[in-house]
């Protein structure tokens, strides 16, 4: 039976799972205003219930009877709690289970297209419920054992099945996520969150003794129109350029012989173009969920240092950032967040008991493939963003600490020409390096690469070698600190995982919360 969206599906050129996942995104804003306007205030019972069924009522609308796959993880979960208590082995056994649970879920669903089925919103589902699984059990360890954002996440009460549910289902996190804490929630549903004396980045709320009485008499969320307007449009310019660029440059077109007729120049700049577009797709999804979890209230991340509110705790992506970073390494830190600062804190930190800083790292590296899927073009990439870090910071601290090379890219008659062939060059090299990612399957981007004579590879390789930067080093001998005092040679970073390790250095700072929950 043909659905009754098919017609506008066909109008706009999208299949059907794409409108339905738009229409959902687009919803939430009506949502959030159904809850401003008639739940809020509310006592905690009711506000779970409208989470948990408006949460479920898109997960069937897009997915119909796969909703039974997140609520037999939710309720396998629960009654492990119940079972086996707060413990440790709790924690490990959700971990294996819910992991184990989605893989197999990717064995039997992946194509060699990008599919729009249940395992993408269970892909979140499994972090939120791993985080958790920790989370209780770090609320029944000592507090001596935990560290500063351990005792603010950390949840010691018992929960009931109906706060989990709605902490899952929340409607504008449950689709693409961003992942955000069940202490985040808590403090969202009792009005702790907007309390003025309340620091969500250093301090860990404790949940009022009434709670039911605390949610009715919570304060006033602060004004959220500005800036969640400000994100449904940028979200909607993102919505007008993927649907035209795609219609330019349509995903088949790199495959066709028009394609492969073009000389190297060209097939680098529309290699740019048709991956600019292709990413669009991801960044216009973050920034809807964003602007409805604004106006829901839940996206509050207090206030900065003049004062002014913000609205941060449900960022996963600072397009501004991302689209005018001038490094790597910028792009990536503003890139996914929620995600990165999830690995950093449940995986990497976690792996601390190997005493082995590059095992740990490894660990998070290869948890972050495999959560994503089984395709080739998932770990291709993680290995081109371990290239590229790792070259550009030991390149860069060649370069940075060279004073002739100072004093040249200081001069505005080469600075500015230098900005733009800089961001030329990151983005045509971006685009080259996400394309397996986009491409999923070995036969889709191998030969694309094979194309382009892997010239990415060829610029950015040799940087990972410390042969190579000792020869770079004397051709561009360093002769500056930081300081500007005379050293002896560059020190290369070479740390594998650098946007899990931001994330890890930064959790316990004063802008933690700004990456969400």
């Amino acid at each position: 039976m043909a659905s009754p969206l098919q017609p506008l599906a066909d109008y706009l050129e999208m299949d059907l799972p794409g409108l339905r996942l738009l229409l959902s995104f687009i919803s939430g804003y009506a949502l959030a205003f159904a809850y401003r306007q008639f739940v809020r205030g509310s006592r905690a019972t009711v506000q779970h219930l409208y989470f948990m069924v408006s949460g479920m009522s898109l997960v069937v609308f897009n997915y119909g009877v796969d909703l039974f796959h997140s609520l037999f993880c939710i309720l396998s979960f629960y009654g492990t709690l119940l079972v086996l208590g707060p413990t440790l082995v709790t924690a490990v056994i959700t971990f294996a289970f819910q992991t184990s649970y989605l893989l197999i879920g990717y064995y039997f669903t992946e194509t060699e297209t990008y599919d729009i089925k249940w395992t993408m919103p269970h892909c979140v589902l499994t972090l939120r419920l791993i985080a958790v699984a920790f989370d209780v059990y770090d609320g029944h360890r000592p507090p001596k054992e935990l560290s500063k954002e351990q005792q603010r996440l950390c949840i010691s009460d018992r929960m009931s099945l109906l706060e989990l549910l709605a902490h899952c289902y929340y409607p504008t996190a449950v689709l693409v996520g961003p992942q955000f804490s069940l202490r985040h929630y808590r403090n969202y549903i009792s009005g702790d969150l907007y309390k003025s004396d309340f620091n969500p980045a250093t301090t860990g709320a404790t949940l009022p003794v009434d709670f039911e009485t605390a949610a009715t008499k919570s304060p006033e969320i602060p004004p959220t129109t500005r800036s969640a307007m400000a994100k449904f449009g940028v979200g909607f310019c993102y919505i007008v350029f993927y649907q035209y660029g795609r219609q330019q440059l349509p995903y088949e077109y790199i495959f066709g012989p028009e394609f492969k007729d073009l000389n190297f120049f060209w097939k680098v700049s529309m290699i740019f173009c048709w991956g600019k577009v292709n990413m669009a797709k991801y960044i216009l999804c973050w920034l809807l969920q964003e602007g409805a979890s604004i106006v829901m209230g839940i996206g509050y991340s207090g206030t900065d240092k003049d004062g002014h509110h913000t609205w941060k705790a449900f960022r996963n992506i600072d397009f501004w950032g991302f689209e005018t970073a001038s490094e790597y390494t910028d792009m990536i830190k503003v890139f996914n967040i929620n995600t990165n600062t999830w690995v950093a804190r449940y995986v990497y930190k976690r792996l601390r008991f190997l005493n082995n800083r590059h095992l740990s790292q490894l660990g998070a590296l290869v948890f972050l493939a495999l959560w994503h899927g089984f395709h080739s073009g998932y770990y291709v990439i993680f290995f081109n963003e371990f290239v590229v870090v790792n070259s550009e910071r030991a390149m860069k601290d060649v370069f940075t600490r060279n004073s002739q090379f100072v004093w040249f890219f200081s001069k505005s008659l080469f600075r500015y020409p230098w900005f733009v062939l800089k961001r030329l060059f990151l983005w045509t090299g971006l685009t080259f390096a996400v394309c397996p990612f986009l491409l999923l399957s070995y036969d889709k981007w191998f030969p694309i690469y094979c194309s382009l004579y892997f010239y990415w590879y060829i610029l950015y390789i040799p940087g990972n070698f410390p042969i190579f930067i000792r020869w770079l080093s004397d051709i561009v001998p360093p002769d500056l600190d930081v300081e500007g005092s005379s050293v002896k040679g560059p020190s290369p970073s070479m740390s594998p995982l650098p946007q899990v390790e931001a994330a890890a250095d930064g959790i316990n700072g004063t802008v933690s919360h700004a990456k969400g929950d």
